[in-house]
């Protein structure tokens, strides 16, 4: 018999994965050097996949994969210079691959036969020459697969639930040889799962929280051959742990809300050889921590907002400076950073007086673009920083004629060299922007929505 908690996960699991899949559809994909791909949407074909090289000519539809119809690609990932994919057509949504071209792009299994049941192939990862992902067969529930681009090589790991259960993988990460997710194999409840390179190797690392109810390991950020995660052992809350792969190498590293409360660390970041995160340690509110993996090494940076929490989000790092935004309650957001010490966190700018948001935090060659919105706005207006006041500036508020009416945020949909392509949201690109940080290089690539 599942518990409440369980079924109540799962059903969040279960549920989320369209929107997840729409929102990675809709930003950024993989590129190589010259090319880059995306989901957008244009008048006679729906939403489709597209691709660019930055100009308007090499701006194209790949292929209509659902006549009449949305094909919605998600999930856009490139390994060994092919595009996988989820997309819909007769069949539902099922895996898919493509070399750029129309004829190259093709489904690469029927996971879910037969009719227009979808298997929904989800978290995709790259891992030991081979794509990793979750989906439906109709058979054995969400269950973790992989494939090597072909028919016959695309196969299902593990029935880690046996039977037609759902073990709905998730939070799929790579650390060293081994990748790492969590799981509910329908007896322990979601516990760290591991894997390598065979399904004979694919394995529960630990029963953290021994029994039924399971821990619930989510945000696994991998650091070397270390994978991090928060997870709940059933006496301590939702803490922060790591582990090496072995049972007695899955530790929580530290009780960072003492007893039985929860910490609940986030938005965990590597940089350099510390792990950053967000934490509340039930005295100064949701602030930013760090940690070597030791529990002496585990710590406040500093607390920002002396009363209440400061919600750290959006931790970006570049060149060994991590940025991010706070939002304390009833104030603005502003922009900030840290080297890890608690005198050099500090707040780079307050942009307008009462912000709305300042989030999509992107690194371009050495430079954090971000979107920052006024409350008086419906427009993210672009802004770029070096990490000091004075460098940090609007590249463009979107006023001008040519940009026509905008609304929304922006999309990052790829990075070339120093050049940022961008759409705006929510929803699907119709229209494709490039940008190289002055407002005279913010120009409309192509109006997909215009023949």
């Amino acid at each position: 018999m599942l518990n409440a908690n369980r079924l109540l996960v799962m059903a969040l699991l279960l549920s989320m994965t369209g929107f997840l899949l729409s929102c990675k559809s809709s930003t950024e994909a993989d590129q190589s050097p010259e090319v880059f791909y995306f989901t957008g949407r244009d008048a006679a074909h729906g939403i489709e996949l597209w691709k660019s090289d930055g100009s308007s000519a090499g701006t194209v539809l790949v292929k209509d994969i659902l006549s009449n119809g949305d094909a919605a690609p998600a999930q856009l990932t490139r390994m060994n210079d092919m595009l996988y994919f989820q997309a819909q057509d007769e069949r539902g949504a099922e895996l898919w691959k493509s070399d750029g071209t129309a004829a190259g792009t093709v489904l690469v299994k029927d996971i879910n036969p037969p009719g227009v049941t979808p298997s929904s192939p989800s978290n995709f990862t790259p891992f030991c020459e081979a794509l990793y992902f979750t989906a439906n067969d109709g058979e054995h529930g969400v269950e973790l697969w992989r494939t090597d681009g072909t028919d016959a090589g695309t196969v299902l790991v593990q029935d880690i639930n046996p039977g037609a259960g759902n073990s709905a993988p998730n939070s799929l990460v790579a650390a060293g040889n081994t990748l790492y997710f969590s799981a509910d194999d329908g007896t322990t409840g979601y516990e760290l799962w591991k894997t390598d390179c065979a399904s004979s190797g694919t394995i529960r690392v630990k029963d953290i929280n021994p029994g039924a109810a399971g821990s619930f390991p989510f945000s696994l950020a991998a650091a070397g051959n270390t994978v991090f995660f928060k997870a709940d052992d059933g006496t301590y809350g939702f803490e922060f742990w790591k582990s090496d792969g072995t049972p007695a190498g899955t530790i929580m590293v530290k009780d960072v809300y003492a007893g039985a409360g929860s910490s609940t660390p986030s938005n965990l970041t590597v940089m350099g050889n510390m792990l950053y995160f967000t934490a509340d340690d039930g005295v100064n509110g949701t602030e930013l921590w760090k940690s070597d993996g030791t529990i002496a090494g585990t710590g406040l940076i500093t607390d920002i907002t002396a009363s209440g929490s400061s919600m750290p989000h959006w931790l970006t790092a570049i060149n060994g400076t991590l940025y991010f935004t706070i939002h304390p309650v009833g104030s603005s957001f502003s922009l900030w950073k840290t080297d890890g010490s608690a005198g050099g966190t500090v707040l780079i700018a307050d942009l307008y007086p009462s912000s709305y948001s300042v989030d999509s935090l992107m690194a371009v060659n050495g430079t954090l673009y971000f979107s920052a919105r006024a409350a008086t706005s419906d427009t993210g207006h672009l802004w770029k920083t070096d990490g000091t006041s004075s460098g940090t500036v609007v590249v463009s508020d979107f006023s001008q004629p040519k940009y026509g009416v905008l609304t929304g945020g922006l999309i990052k949909l790829a990075v070339i060299q120093d050049t940022l392509y961008f759409s705006f949201g929510p929803g699907v690109p119709e229209k494709l922007w490039r940008t190289s940080g002055t407002e005279e290089s913010t120009v409309q690539v192509k109006d997909l929505m215009t023949p």
